[in-house]
């Protein structure tokens, strides 16, 4: 069975019902999006050699921001407000807090790729603020959606990439305007230099003659270049300039100051061939992660506040929800940077603006502004198309999806092809009105001045944005036609005093003759070009409407008026003015008149057209920061770890996931919901079952996974900044709670499962270790099914290992045994990529004491006995492998019968009419709304130790009497379900060292960390590829005649077994906080491996969707205290070798009193021993017809059909090591016994 996707189905849907709306020009605006949509929507590429985003500061929530009080508030993450961000934080004394409306631009494809724009335009996206205009009355009446950028970036993520400054006659006359010279073409230099990072193309091709370097920066931020594919249209457009050069010349490079002829457009796009916007430039490494930089995403500003009625505005009021309010301080200023829309709508919201417009809406003036709003500007813009003859068009891939497909691959290993290509167009003709123009003896010259433009063809090869293709199809080229220095004014005022309701946006198009007879010029000048020789036989005719138009003088004004929008380029409505002037709304210092503590930076400043909003950004950073001197310490951080949280780094380099099968909604799937199989839980053994399952092709699998995307989520990628990722807050974890623990000090501890794709695997120390050839035999034993032996399994735990070198390519020799490992698999296994100094020491101890502490050469042999280098679930590229980067990596994860929806928590299975049969399970990703999947063939429980009993006891499977207590009709009374836990309890012990070379030489330095983290991006090395658990293990037994065995059976597997673990460290232990004063730190964490304690996992409620209450029962056997004492013990012996002398300096203050007696030592065990978050056994194997037990030895439910449990619950004991290894073979031999069933 081929499970089928009706997606692009779907999307055609929406192409034809928005091509009817031709009476709704609002909708038709972006008709053509969903024609783009129709073949690129929902794709997500994560590439990082095309764009690098660090998160060390961007926050989702408020709750996540170290308080609420800063220096400067900046309102809106967009083209200008990030680069404020960037420059203020340059000075570390300055703290910013940062408030964008919209969401992350981290993996919107349509972003990223440059020929994927439009499908950003799609309202359901959530990209765009997706405003309509009030009806415009030049415009036929029509309404126009109006977009603007949603996400961070703000419209630099969305827009046309086009990076045109404007007309030196521009930036004068804002001089002369203002009276400040500092806004002059000349002054202004300098700052289109400190953001333009100039930029080879992707093609590399050569482009002598094709711009004029001395205009041009390659040492700022923001990359620039020019087209990076060469279409065939392209030399036509040379060419004509050639044949007509008195209409059309050519013009070398249009950014120069006189912008008037035709030249190649110059793009924010690096040559990686991805958008540069400001988000992906201004907020990258090693900016984003200043520690006097805070991000607050999907924070909408409402209001700016004063106190006490004053003029005097120091407080930012927001919502994450548009319900709940907070205000943010600011202790120097607010920064607005909203936007054209934005920034005016939020100061009439504030009581800042007209008075009498106020008083309509119930709004206190607290500033009486009447230019608020006022002034607006924008360019009539009208798509003009033509069919040609090529296939060599945007066509040839927006409506070929097999095309499609073949650039986004190119694009995706090379960077390169069509998709570099920006599809709004590859030139621009820039051009004036004849000087005695009839209209100038009506109507003063609104450019600025004779080197200005009026008009501009914006020259594509496809058919226009807005344009529907006509039927039948066809290929195009099409000439935006603009007047860029337009007459029209226009203006933003309330709708309602809602400050989240939208407000009234009139645009005024063509209210001013003056444009409608501009456009009219611009039109004949498009037809003109393409009339030249170069075009015979490449172009055939105008498509119909154009044609048509083009019959009569009055036509052509109805087509204008008929198709008219605006290029999206609104300024004025906060306009500068001079500073004692009583009209606009900021100074030439960008403050808002009439009041302090407030002001804008952003396009809503400049009194008209011509300009890059950027540069705006980097001179105003220079007007703020001038003067101010304060001193604001760095917020403290909670833990050690909490330095580097929070962290979003996307890197191609070290991964590449394709989307092509995971959906975030349950309307992504195909309708009905039914599949062969549906796993529950997309963490370390259910990617795996369903990565072998869609091996046949026949089979149709559904995963559902609680949590979110691994993708970007740098604390789990980067093996050295694993600790960051504990943060509850960040939502990668389920913070579970355990019961009190009777035997350590009665406290209650956290104990934390994987949240997301990759489950536990995706957040643990990527230990790899298999266990001991006993602990397998004995599953056999224990079970009767021989093909859980050590030897059968063998060759489940290669199928899924991949050894690789390690990072740093050292030689290995010694260090591994290189015949009990696979090569050939999916998961990577390595050996520490980083070298510590603290290595050798280690080495050198299992000489010096070889009969406590002798060296075992590869732990995974079977016998792990001694003291071995750690085996990690890391690549040879420095990053994690979870069971998400690997199992779900391509080409497995574009398989056409695998699906994976995330934000899919479930709550129960359900069987039919009360029957033992289960085939449906039930979910919700919004803890309310229910859904219920169905599985012809099997459920396959996967959700691990703590979620698959959890589901069970709420689905009625369970202890018949405990269940009654919840009102839960039992259907399977099978009492062990969540019975028999087991976990290996675990002590952190610390030594301070005489070294600077350990963790702490960057998790205590934030400088360092930004110089490591460079050193990983570019490298995939240095000493972030290190696991911060530790580079070693001492896998150790008890003596055989110590005085526990007398009146304890040993419960360890066999003689071969450990009964105790040391994890050696270059840092202080995880559980442990750094001591006052700081220092450098070696650990030991010690462990029982083999415990005797057993726990459980039961109800706490009847409500699915509420924790269960967990009970790990550390220390309560006697045995696992008493194994703890010699573990730690065993840690202090080995740090007493000679190797550690002058090295070793102490043990940190709770140790030392540890080892002073007995009793502090015992007192020491209890009150800080933890689970080692390795638990078993809830889900127990059993033989097949066993009457204790949940599953069989085939891992099929007992007393029931049609669900499997395949997982870490699943192990009767705990095995003699970590849990990922033995999980991911059992996974395997799990997807082999339904293979065995099922074909």
């Amino acid at each position: 069975m081929t499970a089928s996707f009706p997606l692009h189905d779907a999307l055609h849907q929406n192409l034809l019902s928005l091509a009817g709306t031709r009476g709704k020009p609002h909708l038709n605006r972006y008709s053509c999006c969903t024609r783009h949509r129709l073949l690129m929507s929902r794709i997500t590429l994560f590439l990082s050699s095309f764009f690098v985003v660090c998160w060390a500061a961007v926050y989702e929530t408020v709750s996540q921001l170290p308080g609420l009080t800063y220096d400067f508030v900046v309102v809106g993450g967009g083209t200008a407000g990030n680069v404020v961000a960037n420059r203020l934080t340059e000075n570390p004394e300055f703290s910013v807090l940062l408030l964008e409306a919209g969401g992350s631009n981290i993996g919107v494809l349509d972003s990223i790729v440059p020929a994927l724009l439009v499908g950003l335009y799609d309202p359901t996206l959530g990209y765009i603020w997706n405003f309509t205009t009030v009806p415009q009355a030049g415009a036929a009446n029509r309404t126009e959606s109006y977009l603007r950028g949603r996400l961070l970036g703000g419209t630099s993520s969305i827009n046309g990439m086009w990076y045109t400054r404007g007309s030196q006659d521009d930036f004068d006359r804002y001089a002369n305007v203002t009276g400040d010279p500092g806004w002059s073409w000349t002054a202004m230099q300098k700052y289109f230099r400190k953001n333009e990072k100039w930029s080879p193309p992707a093609d590399m091709h050569d482009t002598r003659g094709q711009f004029d370097p001395s205009v041009h920066s390659t040492t700022g931020i923001n990359s620039v270049t020019l087209p990076g594919y060469h279409w065939p249209m392209f030399d036509r457009v040379i060419e004509t300039t050639a044949e007509m050069p008195d209409e059309f010349k050519y013009i070398v490079d249009y950014n120069a100051g006189v912008p008037l002829g035709v030249g190649w457009v110059q793009n924010t796009i690096g040559t990686n061939g991805a958008r540069s916007s400001s988000a992906v430039s201004y907020l990258a490494p090693p900016f984003i992660d200043r520690p006097n930089l805070h991000v607050l995403i999907n924070a909408q500003v409402s209001r700016v506040l004063s106190a006490n009625g004053s003029t005097h505005f120091n407080q930012v009021e927001f919502s994450q929800d548009l319900k709940e309010l907070f205000v943010a301080h600011a202790s120097k200023e607010i920064i607005l940077s909203g936007g054209s829309i934005g920034t005016p709508h939020i100061l009439l919201n504030s009581g800042i603006g007209n008075k009498t417009s106020l008083a309509v809406h119930g709004i206190e003036a607290i500033v009486d502004l009447p230019d608020v709003g006022q002034n607006f500007v924008d360019q009539p813009l009208v798509p003009n198309s033509w069919f040609v003859n090529t296939a060599e068009t945007f066509e040839s891939f927006t409506q070929n999806a097999t095309q499609l497909t073949e650039d986004l691959r190119e694009w995706n290993e090379t960077g390169q092809g069509p998709l570099v290509s920006t599809i709004v167009g590859s030139h621009i003709a820039w051009l004036r009105l004849d000087a005695n123009s009839s209209i100038f003896s009506q109507h003063k010259d609104p450019a600025a001045g004779s080197n200005t433009p009026h008009i501009e063809l914006q020259i594509a090869n496809g058919i226009g944005l807005t344009t529907p293709i006509p039927p039948g199809g066809g290929n195009f080229i099409s000439f935006q036609t603009a007047v860029v220095s337009p007459a029209s004014r226009g203006s933003i005022t309330l709708n309602t005093s809602n400050p989240f309701d939208a407000p009234l946006i009139d645009t005024a198009l063509l209210a001013d003759d003056y444009d409608l007879f501009a456009m009219v010029v611009a039109i004949k000048k498009a037809v003109k070009f393409v009339s030249a020789k170069t075009w015979e036989g490449f172009v055939i005719r105008p498509i119909d409407n154009l044609a048509q138009a083009l019959t009569s003088d009055e036509a052509l004004e109805t087509y204008i008026r008929e198709n008219v929008g605006t290029a999206l380029h609104p300024v004025g409505t906060a306009a500068m003015s001079p500073k004692n002037a009583t009209w606009g709304v900021v100074g030439p210092d960008l403050l808002l008149k009439g009041a302090t503590g407030i002001r804008v930076i952003d396009a809503s400043v400049m009194v008209s057209q011509g300009t890059s909003t950027i540069s705006f950004g980097a001179d105003s950073q220079m007007l703020i920061s001038f003067g101010y001197r304060s001193h604001l310490n760095r917020y403290s951080r909670c833990t050690r770890h909490r330095l580097m949280s929070g962290v979003t780094l996307l890197l191609s380099s070290f991964f590449v996931v394709c989307w092509a099968a995971v959906h975030e909604t349950v309307n992504q799937l195909p309708p009905g919901l039914t599949y062969d199989f549906v796993i529950v839980g997309g963490g370390t053994a259910g990617n795996v079952v369903a990565n072998r399952l869609t091996e046949n092709p026949e089979f149709s699998v559904l995963v559902l996974e609680a949590g979110g995307s691994n993708i970007g989520v740098l604390d789990s990628i980067v093996p050295g900044l694993v600790g960051g990722i504990y943060d509850p807050t960040l939502g990668y974890i389920w913070n579970f709670t355990t019961v009190p623990q009777a035997a350590a000090a009665n406290r209650a501890e956290s104990y934390l499962r994987g949240r997301l794709l990759g489950g536990t695997s995706s957040i643990n120390g990527m230990w790899y270790t298999r266990g001991s050839r006993d602990d397998f035999d004995r599953y056999a034993n224990v079970t009767g099914d021989p093909g859980w032996s050590w030897t059968a399994m063998q060759k489940y735990f290669r199928k899924n290992e991949k050894w690789s070198p390690p990072a740093d390519m050292h030689d290995t020799r010694g260090q591994f045994d290189p015949s009990v490992h696979s090569t050939t698999g999916i998961n990577s296994v390595t050996l520490p990529g980083y070298h510590w100094p603290m290595f050798d020491r280690v080495i050198e101890t299992t000489a010096e004491m070889p009969d406590e502490f002798k060296y075992v050469v590869d732990y995974n042999a079977g016998v792990p006995l001694g003291v071995g280098w750690a085996q990690n679930t890391i690549g040879t590229n420095g990053a994690r492998s979870s069971s998400a980067v690997s199992y779900l990596a391509p080409p497995f994860i574009d398989r056409p019968n695998l699906h994976v929806l995330i934000n899919a928590q479930v709550s129960r299975i359900l069987s039919a009419n009360g029957s033992t049969h289960f085939s449906q399970v039930e979910f919700s990703q919004n803890m309310k709304q229910l859904f219920r999947a169905h599985a012809s063939k099997e459920i396959i429980l996967s959700a691990g130790s703590i979620g698959t009993p959890h589901i069970l006891l709420n689905s009625g499977v369970g202890n018949k009497t405990s269940l009654a207590v919840h009102g839960i009709e039992t259907i399977v009374d099978l009492p062990d379900v969540g019975q028999n836990f087991v976990d290996q309890p675990l002590v952190s012990n610390s030594w301070f060292v005489n070294t600077s070379k350990t963790f702490e030489s960057y998790t205590q330095n934030a400088s360092q960390l930004t110089e490591d983290l460079r050193k990983w991006n570019e490298t995939g090395q240095g000493p972030l590829v290190s696991t911060i658990v530790g580079s070693h293990i001492a896998w150790l037994r008890l003596d055989a005649n110590s005085s526990i065995f007398s009146q304890h059976k040993d419960p360890a597997a066999g003689s071969d077994t450990p009964h105790i673990e040391l994890q050696i460290a270059s840092g202080i232990g995880l559980e442990t906080l750094i001591p006052p004063g700081g220092g450098n730190f070696i650990s030991f964490q010690a462990a029982v491996v083999s415990p005797a304690s057993r726990g459980s996992i039961t109800l706490n409620t009847s409500n699915p969707f509420d924790a269960p209450l967990i009970d790990p029962a550390l220390l309560v056997d006697e045995y696992d205290l008493f194994a703890m004492g010699v573990a730690i013990k065993k840690a202090v012996k080995f740090v007493s070798a000679e190797a550690w002398k002058g090295f070793v300096i102490r043990p940190i203050d709770n140790l030392a009193q540890a080892l002073t007696s007995d009793e502090a030592f015992e007192t020491y065990i209890r009150e800080t021993v933890v689970a080692a978050l390795h638990p078993v056994g809830t889900s127990a194997m059993s033989p097949k017809n066993a009457t204790w037990g949940v599953v069989g030895p085939d891992l099929l439910l007992k007393g029931a059909t049609g669900i499997r449990v395949i997982d870490a619950s699943v192990m009767v004991y705990v095995p003699s090591g970590h849990t990922q290894a033995p999980t991911y073979a059992i996974a395997e031999r799990g997807s082999d016994l339904i293979k065995q069933q099922w074909l």
